[in-house]
C-alpha cells in the first residue's frame, strides 16, 4: 500500500468502516511510515475530540492511548480476518481432495467390478 492509497483510507479507519481485507496492509504501513501515522493520527484526535466536545464530555482524555488501543484492536481483527481466509481456503482445497478421491473410486468401481 503506497502513501496515497492509505491516506484515502484513514477516514474508514477512524470511522470504523475500514474493509478488513485490506486492514493488515494499512496497519502494516502505519506502523513503517512514521508520515502517515502522524496523518492518521491527526485525523484521529480531530474526529474524537469533535465527538468528545458533541458528548459535552470535558474530562481529560488521553486521545494517543486510544489510538494504539484502537490500532491493537484492528490487529486482532485483521489476524482474525487473515485466519478465517486461510481456513476457507484450506476447507476448499480439502473438499476438491475429497471430490477427486470420490472420482477415482468411481473410475475405479465401474472398470473393475462391472
Amino acid at each position: 500500500m503506497d502513501c496515497r492509497e492509505f491516506r484515502s483510507k484513514i477516514p474508514d479507519f477512524v470511522n470504523g468502516t475500514i474493509e478488513p481485507s485490506c486492514l493488515d496492509e494499512f496497519l502494516n504501513h502505519a506502523k513503517n511510515c512514521s508520515d502517515c501515522m502522524d496523518e492518521m493520527e491527526i485525523n484521529y484526535m480531530i474526529n474524537t475530540g469533535l465527538e468528545k466536545i458533541e458528548d459535552n464530555d470535558r474530562d481529560s482524555y488521553n486521545i494517543k492511548e486510544d489510538l494504539q488501543k484502537q490500532l491493537e484492536i484492528y490487529k486482532k481483527k485483521a489476524d482474525e480476518y487473515f485466519r478465517i481466509k486461510l481456513a476457507k481456503k484450506g476447507l476448499f482445497v480439502l473438499s476438491e481432495m475429497v471430490a477427486v478421491i470420490m472420482a477415482i473410486i468411481e473410475i475405479v468401481r465401474l472398470f473393475f467390478f462391472y
